[in-house]
């Protein structure tokens, strides 16, 4: 309710919901609870400083979050997709890397682009605009499948059954879903370790929305973190 100025209490504006867009600091909210349930893994999600880079770029909320109308769905894509906002960063920072080099190495690309910034800025907004479409879209297809319906799922089947279970038989089941909570959980510093490596290996950055990739990943950064110990 509104008082005579046209503003709402203190005490209801405190009542209100949370803020859920996708840029949002929650650092102590837990994200894919069924995966402490299904792999033992305790994920939170990142800190804001990812938002704010990718704001840098000209990213908002509201054209990159849910744009659903009715706010019950608006919140639950949000914050399912709020998980996404650290991973898409740490691999757009490789790309803009990625970018800067292949620019100062290209004489031709100079010539069209006579700015750095300019070529920078032209390529990479168009590659962070399909990452967060298509998770969007994995999302609205059902292929980033949510954490009540995973953990339904492995209860049914029995926790000794899921972990005996080939990593591939995972993949047909859970898809991209299982291949995101092996990446995150890995490090920060072994996560851009492993996004560097494999443009060395490959010759260009990863596709943080492709299960394949996140799995390469996962094997690069695992690897590297055994042959640092």
């Amino acid at each position: 309710t509104f008082d005579q100025s046209g503003f709402i209490s203190a005490e209801e504006e405190e009542a209100l919901p949370r803020r859920t867009g996708i840029f949002a600091r929650e650092d102590a909210e837990r994200i894919m609870p069924f995966a402490t349930f299904a792999l033992g893994i305790n994920i939170k999600t990142g800190s804001s400083e990812a938002g704010e880079y990718l704001k840098g770029w000209g990213f908002t909320e509201w054209k990159e979050g849910s744009r659903s109308r009715v706010p019950s769905i608006r919140r639950f894509e949000n914050n399912y997709m709020r998980q996404f906002v650290p991973m898409i960063a740490e691999a757009t920072r490789i790309k803009e890397d990625y970018l800067r080099e292949t620019w100062k190495g290209n004489a031709a690309l100079q010539e069209e682009f006579p700015k750095e910034e300019l070529y920078v800025y032209t390529n990479l907004r168009g590659e962070v605009k399909d990452d967060f479409s298509k998770v969007k879209g994995m999302l609205s297809s059902g292929e980033l499948i949510p954490e009540k319906a995973v953990a339904a799922m492995v209860a049914d089947m029995g926790m000794e059954k899921w972990e005996a279970m080939p990593r591939e038989e995972k993949i047909k089941k859970v898809g991209y879903t299982t291949s995101v909570i092996n990446f995150r959980k890995l490090p920060p510093d072994d996560r851009k370790r492993a996004l560097m490596k494999y443009v060395e290996l490959k010759g260009v950055p990863a596709d943080v929305t492709n299960y394949k990739d996140l799995w390469d990943l996962v094997r690069i950064g695992r690897a590297l973190r055994k042959g640092a110990n």
